[in-house]
């Protein structure tokens, strides 16, 4: 088929140029990403960790901005400590488990517990666009991924969920730094 006015080359160019301005677009975005991951990552313990979870969670992904992923990590956060909480909660039925290993569980449980909420008022807060309150709430939930460093050989699954719980709260507490 011919158009009248328009050339076969001329259009082959035209097809040739939006191709190349859509892959020109699509880099510009994936870099986008990586430098919004780069900014929650960077100051965290694992920094590797950190850009792994947020590049292949939904949450983040295919975030924009870094409120948005602001808003994923706090999440990911969320997920990540109730996971903690369970886990906790399996190994201090396992009667493999030590008495003189339980306490630093139960204290590592407590903590998770108590952050757990204070996640879930951060979120609130965060959505209500109270962001001073919500970091305030991170900053102390935070502490819940430290008070389990005195576990003695905990389980794999155990030792990743509160390591990459810890990542989270570091990003998102990163985050609402500003």
């Amino acid at each position: 088929m011919e158009f009248p006015l328009i050339s076969q080359s001329n259009i082959l160019k035209k097809i040739i140029l939006l191709i190349s301005l859509l892959s020109t677009v699509t880099a510009n975005a994936e870099n986008g990403d990586i430098d919004l991951f780069s900014e929650a990552c960077r100051r965290t313990e694992n920094t590797e960790l950190c850009f792994s979870l947020l590049k292949h969670d939904n949450r983040t992904s295919k975030a924009t901005t870094l409120h948005d992923i602001g808003v994923g990590t706090l999440s990911m956060a969320i997920e990540q400590s109730n996971l903690s909480v369970k886990l906790l909660r399996n190994s201090l039925g396992k009667k493999s488990l030590a008495a003189k290993d339980r306490p630093p569980y139960v204290k590592c449980r407590q903590c998770y517990t108590t952050a757990l909420a204070k996640l879930s008022k951060a979120q609130t807060q965060f959505r209500d666009n109270k962001f001073p309150f919500a970091r305030k709430n991170v900053e102390n939930a935070k502490s819940a991924a430290n008070a389990c460093e005195g576990l003695r050989s905990p389980p794999p699954g155990l030792k990743t969920a509160i390591e990459a719980s810890k990542i989270m709260l570091s990003a998102t507490y990163i985050l609402m730094q500003g």
